[in-house]
């Protein structure tokens, strides 16, 4: 097993599933209001960061990554992994199909 799946199993052993499903949770939520304050503002105010990228961006990559990294608890969780995988094979070729049909601009 990679180190990073390790400490996913171990978060999961230390934590709880029930815990960290709700964790699951929380970060989607916290995912949808950083991406709803950025869309709110016009970004002509926008406040940086030390190296001089947009803080709201910043938000949202932050919570992409916490997202990112309980949904892979949430498929160790539910043993999921490989059907998970499967599925966005599925609807990336669905979405390539509706693309390739799809009227251009």
């Amino acid at each position: 097993m990679d180190a990073t799946k390790e400490v996913l199993k171990q978060a999961i052993e230390t934590y709880g599933e029930e815990r960290q499903l709700c964790k699951a949770i929380e970060e989607l939520g916290e995912l949808i209001r950083a991406i709803g304050r950025y869309e709110s503002t016009d970004g002509s105010d926008a406040e940086k960061t030390e190296d001089g990228f947009d803080k709201d961006l910043d938000n949202i990559a932050e919570e992409i990554a916490d997202v990112r990294i309980m949904l892979r608890q949430l498929c160790m969780i539910y043993r999921i992994g490989k059907r998970t995988r499967l599925w966005e094979e599925h609807k990336i070729a669905r979405l390539a199909q509706r693309l390739r049909h799809a009227e251009q601009p």
